[in-house]
């Protein structure tokens, strides 16, 4: 009995179905891009039982892109920082946060002087963003009526200032 050399065309296409089986099957695809932070900064609210690190944002396409599982922090100005983060997730018991509250950002504490909710197109990032005389945090997170795209309604900011700054 005779066998046959095997086709070189019907090897490459034997090799390409074993490998396309391998590579979408087991999962050989490339992984999607990571966002990467870096990680200098500390937040602890202790009223709440919140601790977390906090990330230097940047303003992209007129956007502060909000971290998933932990708080960003932007600033334009030496006195005034805004925090940000997700109220699904680091930012759920904010509302919770109350007048006197200690919070520690940075080694520094800070007392919590108000805390407003506010329709999300009456915030005025100019102004929360100003500059002050003494050091002050400004901490937002999404409140309301939450939508199916990610965003709510309204905005919760908490509002604290530098002990020894006030």
């Amino acid at each position: 009995m005779l066998i046959k050399k095997p086709d070189f065309k019907v090897c490459i296409a034997v090799f390409y179905a074993i490998f396309f089986a391998v590579y979408f099957i087991i999962g050989l695809q490339p992984a999607a891009e990571a966002r990467s932070y870096e990680i200098p900064e500390n937040l602890n609210i202790s009223s709440i039982g919140l601790n977390t690190p906090v990330t230097k944002l940047n303003v992209e396409s007129g956007k502060l892109e909000t971290p998933i599982d932990i708080v960003g922090s932007y600033s334009t100005n030496i006195n005034k920082t805004l925090l940000i983060g997700h109220a699904s997730g680091v930012f759920k018991n904010l509302a919770n946060v109350k007048t006197d509250d200690e919070i520690i950002y940075n080694g520094e504490t800070y007392r919590v002087i108000s805390s407003e909710t506010i329709e999300k197109s009456a915030v005025n990032m100019e102004r929360l963003l100003a500059n002050t005389k003494r050091p002050v945090l400004k901490i937002m997170t999404c409140s309301g009526e939450y939508y199916e795209q990610g965003d709510a309604s309204h905005r919760l900011i908490v509002t604290a200032v530098r002990k020894g700054g006030e």
